[in-house]
């Protein structure tokens, strides 16, 4: 099972909260624990430094400045459907390009160094995980336990 299927299970697994058996419980408890360990070491790898977060708020300062505003003057965001997150409405894309490629000139090595992290923590994502998790036996999950949920924690399940 590769790193990124470890975070999906970890998010499947909080899902079943409140389904009944006391061993499939006590199965999804100790998967919880096992996982949680890994996870947070997982997450420590994408660490934002104090710098990189230094030059993403001149980033977002300069997306604001040349952003399209609204009668109150406040800049204009919209949701982009592709990564369902907000991005500000650019006016000038000229100037801000150019604003833009200025800052990461500036900030050459951040930057550099956040895009290199950013690589490096999709190929650990990627890679198989030596985690060995807690098998639960198929005579001891939830007999109210759905089909999807079912599926989302197959890799658990000892028949």
């Amino acid at each position: 099972m590769t790193n990124s299927k470890l975070v999906d299970l970890y998010r499947a697994l909080s899902e079943l909260k409140g389904l009944k058996g006391v061993k499939f419980n006590y199965g999804i408890s100790k998967n919880f624990a096992i996982l949680d360990s890994e996870l947070n070491s997982i997450k420590a790898g994408l660490e934002v430094s104090d710098e990189y977060k230094l030059y993403d708020e001149k980033r977002v300062e300069l997306c604001k400045e040349y952003s399209k505003k609204n009668e109150s003057g406040e800049p204009m965001i919209a949701l982009d459907q592709a990564t369902n997150t907000t991005k500000y409405i650019i006016a000038n894309q000229t100037g801000f390009d150019a604003a833009l490629a200025e800052l990461n000139k500036e900030n050459k090595e951040i930057v550099d160094a956040r895009t290199k992290q950013i690589e490096d923590f999709n190929q650990f994502l990627e890679k198989e995980s030596t985690i060995a998790l807690y098998k639960i036996k198929l005579e001891d999950v939830s007999p109210d336990i759905t089909t999807e949920q079912m599926i989302n924690i197959y890799p658990l399940i000892e028949e």
